[in-house]
């Protein structure tokens, strides 16, 4: 879908889009008589929908609120360009894609997203709702079983077992 700038346009995409899937689940479901692996493949397949659908509405939202403003240290920020952004999320398949508008201050040459920063994305791209499961698996379970068995299995996303060490450590901090 390409970048969508009002409502209208995203409302016609996202309707596009749906039809797609739509077809899909009635060949898999109906046409082939067969219900397994349906969970399997809508947790696939419609996982991506959802992705897609989030990123178009991502690079809208970036879109909208622009980038424009006063930096921490007095310095104005500008608009850079828009850049192509990977989010981490509770999605099944995980990324989200989107191109988002990317700003720098003049003074001090610190990087700005509002989207990033109004979403409450980490340094990497991981969403608070990822930040919080992956917090919980490490909290349950050792670090790489946290990653490998809870996370990979319960919501089919990876997340270093790094990450969730770091998420761990400074969990009580967000709170």
């Amino acid at each position: 879908m390409e970048r969508c700038t009002t409502r209208a346009a995203f409302c016609q995409g996202v309707s596009a889009l749906a039809e797609t899937l739509a077809d899909d689940i009635w060949t898999m479901v109906v046409e082939t008589a067969g219900t397994d692996g349906a969970d399997t493949w809508l947790r696939q397949h419609g996982g991506a929908w959802l992705r897609q659908v989030l990123g178009v509405a991502l690079t809208a939202r970036a879109e909208q609120l622009g980038v424009t403003g006063v930096c921490g240290g007095g310095g104005t920020v500008a608009f850079r360009q828009r850049r192509p952004v990977r989010l981490h999320t509770v999605l099944p398949g995980r990324e989200v894609d989107a191109t988002l508008i990317y700003g720098q201050c003049a003074q001090c040459h610190a990087g700005r997203w509002p989207v990033l920063r109004e979403l409450g994305a980490d340094a990497e791209g991981f969403t608070p709702a990822l930040q919080a499961l992956a917090t919980l698996a490490g909290v349950i379970e050792p670090y790489d079983a946290a990653s490998t068995e809870l996370l990979g299995r319960f919501a089919g996303v990876a997340v270093s077992a790094e990450k969730i060490h770091a998420g761990a450590a400074g969990g009580g901090e967000r709170q």
